[in-house]
């Protein structure tokens, strides 16, 4: 027995140092790939963009690449150290952030590396998740070689249900069997969302708006436009509400993609947070329109409601499945362990 844990154990780290190996090959990807295309003709910028990208992306491929070195070696506090290295990554979002303060005229590069940001989070949120929950990552972090023998049972009870439906199949008549099907066609039609689903869709809407929206109002910069069409409306304002709202629903978001029974919570929380934001800008929206010498015509404030609205509205579309879903009682066994 001691020899079969043995052999369990070196393919678990064998399999954990691949991904590894594999992870740190396509954050270099993904970093060529970054810098290709921020440096395409219509996202090039004339400050020392390049030179911050470069700076950051051999930063971080030495730091994950140590991380990963420790990681190899199978101790736990390396899944800790990874997680504080992720924290400390996440600062790096205030880079494109302050530039952008400073060049709203290349406000599309900018989002565009907010972005690509946002992927490599998931990406490196998907790895830690891994690391922990994984059954390889298990045996070989935590030595719980005991999963790999439960998932080994439950394989052997699979072929035993088959065997009886096989033998269920010649008692049933040819029609009902035929309305059965029709039955459980239309069953699976209307099966509510998941909530990794929901966290699909709500990721998707809030990463869209905040590529979408900043660029639509530079697009259609002349119907935001001022008196004089010297200034356009709020560009700035609109770009760090996409900012506040990806920054925000992207917790919910790894919540509900691991249908977490706090998700819906943390959803109720995010909204809160979405309505005192609107709150805290309206005085300064307000400051606008009611200035005794207002600079802007009143069709640039209604425009700006009705898009917000729009930005607003796509997320309740995102998330109305999630008034159908009941949250998960408690976390599985296997997460807790």
């Amino acid at each position: 027995m001691y020899d079969q844990d043995q052999i369990i154990y070196k393919k678990a780290k064998n399999r954990v140092i691949t991904r590894l190996i594999i992870s740190w090959i396509l954050l270099c990807l993904y970093f060529i790939g970054a810098f290709s295309v921020l440096n395409l003709d219509f996202l090039k910028t004339t400050n020392n963009l390049n030179t911050v990208i470069i700076v950051l992306a051999i930063s971080q491929l030495c730091l994950y690449g140590f991380i990963f070195l420790l990681l190899s070696f199978g101790k736990k506090i390396f899944r800790i150290l990874y997680w504080l290295v992720f924290i400390l990554t996440l600062c790096l979002f205030y880079v494109p952030i302050q530039f952008a303060m400073q060049d709203m005229a290349h406000i599309l590069t900018y989002a565009s590396m907010l972005g690509f940001m946002l992927i490599k989070t998931m990406f490196l949120v998907q790895l830690g998740s891994y690391l922990k929950h994984n059954k390889w990552s298990r045996i070989f972090f935590d030595l719980t070689i005991d999963v790999y023998e439960d998932e080994m049972e439950d394989t052997i009870e699979q072929p035993v249900i088959r065997v009886k439906q096989v033998k269920k199949k010649p008692v049933r008549q040819p029609e009902p069997e035929y309305i059965y099907e029709e039955e459980e066609e239309e069953a699976e039609e209307k099966e509510p969302y998941t909530q990794p689903q929901v966290s699909i869709r709500l990721g998707i809407g809030i990463y869209a708006s905040l590529m979408v929206f900043p660029i639509l109002i530079q697009i259609f910069s002349n119907y935001f436009a001022s008196y004089d069409l010297q200034t356009v409306f709020a560009t700035q304002d609109m770009f760090m509400l996409c900012i506040f709202t990806a920054l925000v629903w992207t917790v919910p978001v790894f919540y509900l993609y691991y249908d977490h029974p706090y998700a819906k919570r943390i959803v109720l929380i995010c909204a809160i947070l979405e309505v005192f934001c609107i709150l805290f800008y309206a005085p300064k929206f307000i400051g606008y329109y009611v200035d005794k010498d207002p600079e802007y015509p009143l069709r640039v404030f209604i425009l700006f409601i009705l898009v917000d609205a729009i930005r607003y509205g796509i997320l309740f579309y995102c998330l109305k499945p999630l008034l159908h879903i009941e949250s998960p009682t408690h976390i599985d066994e296997d997460d807790e362990n």
